[in-house]
């Protein structure tokens, strides 16, 4: 689960205060078998990315995400792909 209200325990550095630009952020979870797990992988791949900019000491916050489910026919079944529009801003810790 993705917790974007609860500020992690580092402080944010005062000259890193101020406005932020979003950053445009694509994600894809990748051909799935059902919409579920595509929405779940989809799930990890944002929490990923998060935890990855924390990691690297940069506090993101998710200001708009745009989801969409690409299904594409595969034979006699289909796949389905999640697609995410993420703009993240981001502040710097100390």
């Amino acid at each position: 689960m993705i917790d974007t209200v609860t500020a992690p325990d580092r402080t944010i550095s005062r000259e890193h205060r101020g406005p932020r630009v979003p950053t445009p952020t694509y994600l894809s979870s990748g051909p799935q078998n059902s919409v579920d797990a595509a929405m779940a992988a989809l799930s990890d791949a944002v929490e990923r990315t998060l935890q990855e900019d924390l990691a690297q000491g940069m506090v993101p916050t998710v200001e708009q995400m745009s989801v969409s489910v690409v299904v594409r026919p595969v034979g006699s079944a289909e796949d389905f792909t999640a697609v995410a529009l993420l703009l993240i801003s981001y502040a710097h810790t100390s």
